[in-house]
């Protein structure tokens, strides 16, 4: 799916493809993810939105993502990461959030990462 005209992602956007490892939106124009988009994606391990215009991580965004060990969401527009957006995934283990306009992060941006090793904040504002 990358490279398209995509704009969104809503709750249950991913509902029946339960043997899906890898998920790659790069480079279309999603600009939202609803809370459940992942929901319930029991085998999904790594999701690339790199090069989207998404603004914010809102509170349940990876719910249902349980086994998600890398996400790239680097080069889009995020301002904010909720405190719970990321509470079920425990297992990620590499988050990229470069090339956004993270300014300000609290210190519940990243509940629930207990697993991560990799963290890459480089060229916000």
């Amino acid at each position: 799916m990358y490279g398209n005209r995509i704009t969104e992602l809503i709750s249950d956007q991913f509902i029946g493809l339960r043997n899906v490892f890898v998920i790659d939106l790069q480079g279309n124009s999603i600009s939202r993810i609803e809370a459940n988009a992942f929901n319930s994606r029991v085998n999904l391990t790594y999701v690339y939105l790199y090069n989207n215009l998404v603004t914010e991580i809102i509170d349940g965004a990876f719910q249902g993502a349980y086994n998600l060990v890398a996400l790239d969401l680097g080069y889009n527009r995020i301002q904010r990461i909720d405190g719970g957006a990321f509470t079920s995934n425990n297992l990620l283990r590499t988050l990229y959030l470069d090339g956004n306009s993270i300014t300000t992060l609290t210190s519940n941006s990243f509940n629930g990462l207990s697993s991560l090793q990799y963290l890459d904040l480089n060229f916000n504002q």
